[in-house]
């Protein structure tokens, strides 16, 4: 009975988040198609330039600290006061990261404009940084979310956040706002979700401040440390190829490239969304040491989430070609081609994809921390060896190959470390 309403729970917030997810990838396809319609690629190349930029700075300024909560939390849920007092230390850790971060991204703008080869981007930076400040805050409490199993809140914040994005950009488009405003959007949808999460948590904005919430902050701060890395790099993982083309190539480009890159993400998300909620369970079977429990429930969800995201993949990859096409965008076949090529070795991946966070959820922030960092240096090997030669066409390339490389080094790190076939 018992296994049976926690299958059920499990069933019920992949399926809200399911339904968010769903609402994400259309939002986010919308906002290309957007702004490619009422600006141009160039727009849309300075616009994902810019984000890519974002996401880098947004994961320093959280301090790595919200992957201490998927941890901890997950761990302590039994106890309320834990709980709060692991957010309590966490979001003053984050005012610190997140006052530093934001202030170092500032005088940072001429030498990320002068790399990327854009004056645009530098100016669409100015009035977008301010929002990683809003973001630190809300990554946290959203881990709070995740580690408490409150799947449904976690799922409609997610979804929020790119509504806030998709109201913002109508409003512009409206108002005829310059392109190189448009990326302020990432940092009013923080800013709006900010409100709302810290609302969410209000019971829990209390702890005493005693020798164990300073030994907490310790703990914390030292765990943060150890994954920031990894979870640097794993974002940025995500944007190497973006990255790569901003420097080789215009920004009309990275534009075409990102169009298909962007369409690809959201195929992508769905991956996330098995991980956030298998995460919680992955710490709690890790905490009985039972290996082969361990093992039959991660070949269960892998066996699982194949069965889900190969025909969704393939299903996606006949549909692509028609955004393109019916947008009237120049070069249909290189977006097209761009769009095969990483959604059909994500797709060969994709069952493997939601247990990219094993290594954290095992209290390992360190192992965790080195296998980003191998699967992050193939990422980039290739793409620079690939961009100079193939172009669009080399990042592709370049990050099918991470996706590969991020299957085969799983598999022997748990071989390996942990003693688990996976």
């Amino acid at each position: 009975m018992k296994n049976k309403l926690i299958q059920n729970k499990f069933n019920t917030d992949l399926l809200w988040n399911l339904f968010a997810f769903g609402g994400i990838v259309v939002i986010g396809i919308l906002l290309n198609i957007l702004i490619i319609t009422f600006y141009n690629e160039e727009a849309l190349g300075v616009f994902n330039l810019t984000y890519a930029v974002y996401i880098l700075l947004s994961q320093l300024a959280v301090g790595g600290v919200h992957l201490s909560i998927q941890y901890f939390v997950p761990k302590y849920a039994f106890s309320r006061q834990y709980v709060s007092t692991f957010l309590l230390t966490a979001l003053i850790s984050s005012v610190i990261t997140g006052l530093l971060v934001v202030s170092v991204g500032y005088l940072l703008i001429p030498a990320l404009g002068e790399l990327l080869n854009s004056d645009n981007v530098a100016e669409a930076l100015f009035f977008t940084l301010w929002g990683l400040f809003f973001f630190s805050f809300n990554k946290i409490i959203l881990s709070v979310h995740n580690g408490l199993r409150n799947m449904r809140s976690f799922a409609l914040f997610q979804f929020l956040r790119f509504l806030f994005m998709l109201i913002f950009l109508l409003v512009f488009i409206v108002f005829n706002v310059r392109m190189q405003l448009l990326s302020c959007l990432l940092a009013i949808s923080e800013l709006l979700l900010f409100f709302g999460l810290i609302f969410s948590v209000r019971s829990l904005l209390s702890a005493q401040i005693n020798k164990r919430f300073k030994k907490i902050f310790y703990i914390q701060f030292r765990y943060g440390n150890k994954a920031l890395t990894g979870n640097f790099l794993l974002d940025i993982n995500t944007k190497v190829d973006v990255f790569t083309l901003g420097i080789f190539l215009n920004d009309y480009w990275v534009g075409i490239y990102s169009f298909a890159a962007t369409v690809a993400e959201g195929f992508m998300q769905l991956p996330v969304v098995m991980r956030n909620n298998i995460n919680p369970i992955i710490t709690r079977l890790h905490s009985k040491a039972d290996k082969k429990l361990t093992e039959r429930v991660l070949a269960t969800n892998r066996n699982a989430f194949y069965k889900v995201i190969i025909p969704l993949g393939l299903l996606s990859m006949i549909v692509f070609p028609l955004l393109p096409y019916l947008l009237g965008m120049e070069h249909v076949l290189t977006v097209t081609l761009i769009y095969l090529i990483l959604c059909g070795s994500f797709m060969l991946s994709g069952g493997y994809q939601p247990f990219l966070m094993i290594f954290n959820q095992f209290g390992s922030p360190g192992m965790q921390t080195r296998y980003i960092m191998f699967i992050f240096a193939t990422n980039v090997f290739a793409n620079f060896l690939l961009v100079p030669f193939w172009g669009v066409y080399g990042a592709a390339l370049g990050t099918a190959c991470s996706f590969f490389v991020q299957v085969f080094a799983l598999k022997y790190l748990m071989r390996k470390k942990a003693g688990i076939r996976i």
